[in-house]
């Protein structure tokens, strides 16, 4: 067993802890929304009387602004100081990984840990794709806020127009709100998955030992095109050309993204490393993973007939391969591609083909 594959060893108990840590944060965080939407029910439960005018409108959309910014800045303090704290105790966790390695390989090896003010560049790392943008914490953030504030002024406008009276606008109103509050739970684990990813990086810097990473997908019915396509490849810091990402990223990098980075070290010559025991372990090499049609190929028929549909399914159980239904990016080609590439598609489904 190699440095990396020692590394995910231990990596695995401690994304159990993370799931509990996040889930946390999360549940604290949704105290503060609970009493935000309880306010700003009771805001409109005391101001909607008589009839609607425009100063009303506007009068209730001002105060349900304000305690939205009051809990917004509550909440924004509360979860970037779990977030400082999160970027320090998650370098110290891989600092104590590293050290077991270096243990079990006899070697005397420097190790460094990260400086507190690294964290001050973590709310604006770029890092997301979502609707079709790159984001980073803060411009998650901006994007969670306003789309509430803007849910809440759809609904009040919409009263006015249309001469809610209180018991629809609270109907309405809880509608947003339960959405957004389940949103929450996705922006917590979106940005603790920046904070993870950045704080490694920051640490991967401050050791020399390390020369790439890999990236880790997980592989299941859920996995984004980007992940699958990314899994198992690998970057090089002082040998971009011989990586196999095509430059240097880190997940997370769509909202909701689960993939993760395996470390890789120098080799035991680069180290200065001349035991037979540390040649093996600090070997420069990643670990092997499956590509995903091999992993697809490998999973139970509900599996493969989830992902692949019916029509591929049957095609797949009559002799064409997992490789023939995937793009050279992992995107699952269409009925219509699939005829246009001369596929034999079984004639009880061409009528699911959409010309």
């Amino acid at each position: 067993m190699n440095a990396t594959e020692m590394l995910i060893d231990m990596d695995v108990e401690y994304k159990h802890y993370l799931e509990r840590y996040k889930n946390n944060v999360y549940l604290a965080l949704a105290k503060m929304f609970d009493k935000m939407a309880r306010e700003i029910k009771k805001v409109v439960r005391i101001d909607v009387e008589g009839r609607w005018t425009l100063k009303l409108r506007n009068s209730i959309i001002k105060k349900l602004k304000e305690v939205q910014d009051k809990y917004f800045t509550k909440i924004d303090k509360a979860f970037t100081k779990e977030l400082k704290s999160f970027h320090i105790s998650n370098a110290q966790t891989k600092l104590g990984f590293l050290e077991k390695v270096i243990d079990e390989a006899d070697a005397e090896l420097e190790t460094f840990m990260i400086e507190e003010e690294t964290f001050d560049r973590y709310k604006s790392h770029q890092t997301v794709y979502f609707d079709g943008q790159t984001h980073s914490y803060d411009s998650l953030a901006l994007a969670y806020y306003t789309a509430l504030r803007a849910d809440i002024e759809t609904t009040i406008e919409g009263a006015r127009v249309q001469g809610h009276d209180i018991t629809t606008i609270e109907e309405n109103l809880n509608s947003h709100l339960n959405k957004s509050r389940n949103h929450l739970n996705a922006w917590v684990l979106t940005a603790m998955a920046i904070g993870t990813a950045f704080s490694d990086q920051e640490f991967t810097k401050a050791n020399p030992i390390f020369n790439g990473y890999q990236w880790i997908s997980v592989l299941d019915a859920k996995t984004t095109e980007m992940c699958s396509d990314r899994n198992g490849k690998v970057w090089y810091y002082n040998a971009p050309n011989l990586s196999t990402l095509q430059y240097e990223e880190y997940p997370p990098i769509h909202y909701r993204c689960r993939s993760t980075t395996a470390l890789i070290t120098r080799t035991a010559e680069e180290l200065g490393l001349t035991s037979e025991k540390a040649q093996q372990i600090f070997d420069g090499k990643p670990v092997q993973v499956p590509t995903y049609s091999a992993w697809l190929e490998s999973q139970p028929a509900a599996t493969q007939q989830e992902i692949l549909g019916k029509t591929r399914y049957a095609m797949y159980k009559k002799g064409e391969p997992i490789t023939g239904f995937l793009t050279s990016d992992n995107r699952i080609l269409s009925l219509a591609e699939l005829e246009e590439l001369g596929k034999a598609i079984p004639a009880k489904y061409t009528h699911y083909i959409r010309r």
